[in-house]
């Protein structure tokens, strides 16, 4: 699920720094992320690749090339969080946040008719949270910010011995955005 297109797009700037544009070309065309083609885009060392025909130039659909390529693999992988969380990033990149937090939303329609506290997922230890977490962003997005918050505290709540800082610090982030910096502070781990 995941992709290197941050790497050859700074191999594509490397080596345009070494003039040769002919080998970043062929480089370039491998970048299929949409942010990275953005940077692509606009950061001027990449200027020389505009004209070629081997970089991808348009975001958007690149975008759309991820999205149907993720949910292809949800249909493959049905029981792995993980790819579903990567999903839910794509969509709500491209602002598709109604349907994003469907898509959450039908993940815990399932672990409510999971039998005996099966969930049928394969990672829902480790991967549950981020899913909570991407719906916080949905819901944010949409406006509906003591929903996300919420949501991030059930993350935060579910962080595992390997999330020692990152749930923390995105509901930190989120408390603070509403002006409520007391209350991010309480969350954040102190000196130990």
């Amino acid at each position: 699920g995941g992709s290197a297109s941050c790497l050859w797009r700074d191999l594509s700037r490397l080596l345009l720094e070494s003039n040769q544009s002919d080998r970043a070309a062929q480089v370039a065309a491998a970048i299929d992320e949409p942010l990275d083609i953005i940077a692509l885009r606009s950061d001027w060392r990449y200027r020389a690749l505009s004209k070629s025909h081997m970089a991808t130039s348009n975001p958007k659909q690149a975008a759309h090339n991820r999205i149907e390529a993720l949910q292809e693999l949800v249909r493959l992988r049905p029981a792995s969080l993980r790819i579903l969380s990567l999903l839910l990033s794509a969509m709500i990149d491209m602002r598709m946040d109604a349907a994003a937090l469907w898509l959450a939303e039908d993940i815990d329609r399932r672990l409510e008719s999971a039998e005996h506290g099966a969930t049928g997922y394969e990672d829902f230890t480790t991967q549950y949270q981020w899913i909570l977490d991407k719906r916080a962003r949905a819901l944010r997005h949409l406006g509906r910010y003591d929903e996300s918050i919420v949501q991030l505290r059930q993350a935060y709540a579910r962080r595992g011995k390997n999330d020692t800082v990152s749930a923390a610090i995105n509901l930190a982030k989120a408390l603070c955005s509403l002006d409520r910096g007391d209350e991010a502070l309480s969350v954040l781990p102190g000196d130990e």
